[in-house]
């Protein structure tokens, strides 16, 4: 019995593809120091990962959002109508990432925003985004506030994406003073 060679390298190049699929699932990547400050495309895998949209409430605590939870809408000193929401989970992600959302109501409001860094934290059961705004400067509060909207939040990847969603009711936020700490965050759009 005579195995070609061409049949060996075959078997060989095949596992280690099925071993290096198997591998970029487990988690995104390190969350080293050497990282920090590296903006990196989260590359996860042939699939996409589910993760978990949180808010920040008017007590300026994170929240996890649920389906047909209220989402602050806040308040600006120079008059910016806004949410602030960010992004949670369980996969270990880098320093800092990209970071798109999109809230939208339908037929009348839909409003993305991408930033280009944003940074990430340790948190009890993994990891999350700082919480990023999404303006609606076109939009009175009136208008806003009561109204049903669809939140998604997704990191842009040449493969798939981690990406959470959830449909919220949109409320009346707290008004934020011009030196509010929100803006030392580092995401910059």
């Amino acid at each position: 019995m005579r195995i070609h060679l061409a049949v060996v390298l075959s078997a060989i190049l095949s596992l280690s593809a099925t071993l290096g699929l198997l591998a970029s699932c487990t988690g995104v990547g390190s969350h080293d120091d050497a990282d920090a400050g590296v903006v990196k495309d989260v590359v996860i895998g042939p699939c996409d990962v589910s993760a978990i949209v949180y808010k920040i409430s008017v007590d300026e605590e994170a929240v996890d959002l649920a389906e047909g939870v209220t989402l602050p809408v806040t308040r600006g000193f120079q008059g910016f109508l806004f949410v602030r929401v960010g992004l949670r989970s369980e996969l270990v992600l880098p320093g800092t990432i990209k970071l798109k959302a999109h809230v939208e109501i339908p037929g009348e409001v839909d409003q993305v925003a991408a930033f280009a860094t944003v940074k990430t934290e340790s948190v009890a059961g993994g990891y999350r985004t700082i919480d990023v705004p999404v303006f609606f400067n076109d939009t009175p509060l009136a208008e806003l506030v009561g109204r049903l909207a669809s939140v998604e939040l997704w990191t842009p990847s040449p493969g798939c994406r981690l990406q959470g969603a959830v449909n919220v009711k949109l409320g009346s936020g707290n008004f934020m003073d011009e030196d509010a700490s929100f803006w030392d965050k580092d995401a910059s759009p």
